[in-house]
């Protein structure tokens, strides 16, 4: 289901919720492995099954995060390379999931790539709960109560894991969180301390326990529920998506009550017993860690760019490449260390194990660089103008500019390029701000089936407010964040991107945004949107979205004496051509050191060029006047171009 999930081709949307199952499969393992132990030798062993949980655990886990630092660097953007740092030091710690329900899946990381370390945050939601269920079954076992008593704590357990995820509103939080999703591991557990597979000593038949004599008088529901619900359950991952609400509202511990049907019919005698049993199912099941190891690196990056194809035969590249190896991983490493063919003593283990921790935190922290983890919205001076007299030897051109660069994460990309340059006669102000339009709005569409909140974001008008008197142009350069639909802070309405409404609200904020600068006689310029590559992650990036933004551009520039459109698509090769590739390795933002180039070279001369034509035209309109204090206004009614025009 999760592979089928990952592979884009839109057969199970709802595969997903394989993790579900896992967990709960997973709860009714380890907790059955713990009361079968302490039945038999009325303890448990806590440092020897911890030692077993990473003998099968840690080898592959520290191979897989080590093997994607390392590659990261030739395969990723420094973007990339930000986000996979942190997420390789909290993968090696276990506690992936709160990472991202710390940072969530902010809108440049998210498009430069998933990262390929994202599914981790299953495994360290297992990890959380192997060190606090053995905690309670000990406790249980060292007060003399038995199986009906850690029942009882399950329980509990899941009525407030249920209780958490009913609260909770953030969907990344109750997706993410252990507590959140307790409940469909503790299902598991509970399902453990209820029955228990046991064999008769002649005829190896499955005995249901006592607790279940009513299960065992009905044997037809027996044999045959679990392969109805095993239909029902592939419908659900069919027709649900990683967007449907009931998948945020609790009702996951419901389906992990499907999930323990499941496991039950995989005990006792029946169809789904018989089906699970075959052979090729069973090898799967037995290198299944390592096939959900190393599979989603594999599937990020060997993307339909680089491999030249994709659908179905995409598919079939990266499981061939996945089953090759996640085969080597079984034979070569999981296997020996898990029989004590390698490390066979404990201290050889507790050596290599605390050594191979050490070298997977400080591999990534060393190797790979580091970005912001967290969404800044302050605006940075990157540059500012150079005296002319300070620096006789430098041609600063012919116009010293001054600007502030509006936007969302390409406004940062275009600021930072300007700024590289080093230009001492252009001054820089970044205002960018990832995943934020230049609208104030409460939420974007950024993703299929999904949102992100947006009220982080500033007002682009108020910086403008702030920055006027010291500025001699305002420059947008709004990539992706302005194509996606959005929802009105004060009626929660939707806006779809090219509907009437979308190009009516960004005319009425230039109008308030015009009506700010009269006061300062600054023109503005719009960078006209590229394409760019599509991802299947995201929206914003298809050609009719940028289209839509681009239309409004046109617009403006129509409209207002005072705006210019800047051609800034025409210096970009085709996103997907290899040169595209090499300009914007993540389809959207420049390459540091070709962004400079292209600023150097074309961008800087072509802002001064317009900036002086804008200024030219807006006095010969009287848009631009100068005014009693000889400072220079805008005279709005006539930089109205239909005000001015025969």
């Amino acid at each position: 289901m999760v592979l089928l999930f990952h592979s884009g081709l839109g057969w199970l949307t709802g595969g997903f919720l394989g993790v579900s199952i896992f967990f709960t499969l997973s709860g009714y393992l380890i907790t059955s492995l713990l009361l079968a132990e302490i039945e038999h030798s009325g303890t448990v062993e806590f440092k020897a099954f911890w030692g077993r949980r990473l003998r099968r655990l840690l080898p592959a886990s520290l191979v897989a995060i080590t093997a994607v630092v390392l590659v990261t660097p030739f395969l990723s953007t420094a973007v990339e390379e930000s986000r996979i740092r942190g997420d390789a030091v909290s993968a090696v710690l276990y506690v992936s999931n709160w990472r991202y329900v710390q940072t969530g899946l902010s809108y440049e990381e998210l498009f430069a790539s998933m990262s390929p370390l994202l599914h981790l945050w299953s495994l360290s939601i297992e990890a959380q709960m192997y060190l606090l269920v053995p905690i309670v079954v000990i406790a249980v076992a060292a007060m003399g109560w038995g199986r009906r008593a850690v029942a009882g704590i399950m329980g509990l357990g899941i009525g407030l894991s249920v209780m958490v995820s009913v609260f909770l509103v953030d969907g990344d939080r109750l997706y993410y969180g252990t507590d959140s999703r307790a409940a469909e591991l503790l299902i598991g557990a509970l399902m453990a301390c209820v029955w228990r597979e046991s064999r008769r000593d002649q005829g190896h038949h499955d005995q249901i326990d006592h607790f279940q004599t009513a299960v065992r008088a009905t044997m037809f529901i027996q044999r045959w529920l679990p392969p109805a619900v095993l239909v029902a359950v592939i419908g659900l991952a069919r027709i649900t998506t990683a967007g449907s609400s009931w998948v945020y509202s609790g009702a996951l511990a419901a389906f992990a009550v499907l999930s323990a049907v499941l496991v039950f019919g995989s005990i006792q005698p029946g169809p789904l017993r018989t089906v699970l049993s075959i052979k090729p199912l069973v090898v799967i099941g037995q290198v299944s860690y390592g096939l959900y190891l190393f599979h989603w690196p594999i599937f990020v990056w060997m993307t339909p760019d680089r491999m030249g194809t994709d659908g179905v035969a995409l598919f079939a590249i990266r499981m061939t490449a996945t089953a090759a190896v996640t085969a080597l991983s079984y034979v070569a490493l999981e296997t020996p260390i898990r029989r004590r063919h390698l490390l066979t003593t404990p201290t050889s283990t507790r050596t290599v194990a605390g050594a191979a921790m050490v070298f997977s935190l400080l591999l990534p922290i060393i190797l790979l660089s580091s970005y912001r983890t967290v969404v800044q919205t302050d605006q940075v001076v990157l540059a500012t103008v150079a005296p002319v007299n300070s620096t006789p030897d430098i041609d600063v051109g012919p116009t010293s500019l001054r600007v502030v660069v509006l936007g969302d994460s390409t406004a940062e990309n275009i600021a930072r390029a300007f700024a590289d340059v080093g230009d001492p006669g252009l001054g820089v102000i970044s205002a960018g701000v990832i995943g934020c339009p230049l609208l104030a709005v409460a939420r974007v569409y950024d993703r299929p089936g999904a949102t992100q909140d947006a009220t982080y974001c500033p007002d682009n008008i108020e910086i403008v407010k702030k920055f006027a008197k010291d500025i001699d142009v305002v420059v947008i350069v709004a990539g992706v964040a302005n194509q996606w639909d959005f929802e009105r802070i004060e009626t929660s309405e939707i806006v779809k991107v090219g509907s009437d409404e979308y190009a009516g609200e960004l005319r009425q904020w230039m109008e308030d945004l015009q009506a700010l600068l009269a006061d300062f006689g600054v023109p503005v310029l719009i960078f006209d949107a590229p394409i760019t590559r599509q991802s299947e992650m995201v929206l914003g990036d298809e050609p009719e979205a940028v289209a839509a933004w681009n239309t409004v551009i046109t617009a403006l520039d129509d409209s207002w004496v005072s705006i210019r459109r800047l051609p800034f698509s025409q210096f970009l090769s085709d996103p997907n051509s290899p040169t595209g590739r090499m300009e914007r390795p993540d389809g959207v933002h420049l390459d540091r050191d070709v962004a400079a180039t292209l600023a150097r070279q074309s961008l800087i001369p072509l802002l001064r060029k317009i900036y002086a034509d804008i200024v030219m035209e807006m006095n010969a309109t009287q848009c631009r006047i100068l005014g009693s204090e000889q400072n220079w206004l805008l005279n709005l009614n006539r930089c109205r171009v239909d005000f001015t025009s025969p």
